[in-house]
């Protein structure tokens, strides 16, 4: 990692140790071209990858792929958002994972998947 990453990383840090609402988090994704997650109010950027995680990213998906054939499940490959909303705690989480599998189609809008969570105190693998 180059000292330009590491400087912008820490930046984003520092901006991030103020918590943001939601709102103020997708008004600065559409300033943006970054990789932008939101988790627990706050905004973390997401370096560019190394070719050895491309490397693993890519078998992975295509071994998930392979898994998955004739099944009702698919798997996903960044830059997808991924949006975790749990109605009990008004706590959101906007993720952007290298690879996501999901079961359910039914939770994707035009740019995003969106995810309710179904009772307080569940398991959250994904972020």
């Amino acid at each position: 990692m180059n000292l330009a990453v590491i400087g912008m990383v820490f930046r984003m840090g520092l901006l991030s140790e103020k918590h943001s609402t939601y709102e103020e988090f997708e008004k600065l994704r559409e300033k943006t071209n970054e990789i932008l997650e939101y988790i627990g109010g706050l905004v973390y950027m997401s370096p560019s990858p190394s070719i050895k995680h491309q490397e693993i990213s890519s078998y992975l998906h295509g071994e998930l792929c392979n898994a998955l054939k004739g099944k009702e499940c698919s798997v996903f490959a960044a830059t997808t958002d991924v949006l975790f909303d749990n109605p009990y705690d008004n706590a959101r989480k906007k993720v952007v994972p290298d690879l996501f599998v999901t079961c359910n189609p039914d939770n994707f809008t035009e740019n995003e998947y969106a995810r309710m969570e179904k009772h307080k105190g569940e398991l959250n693998l994904h972020a």
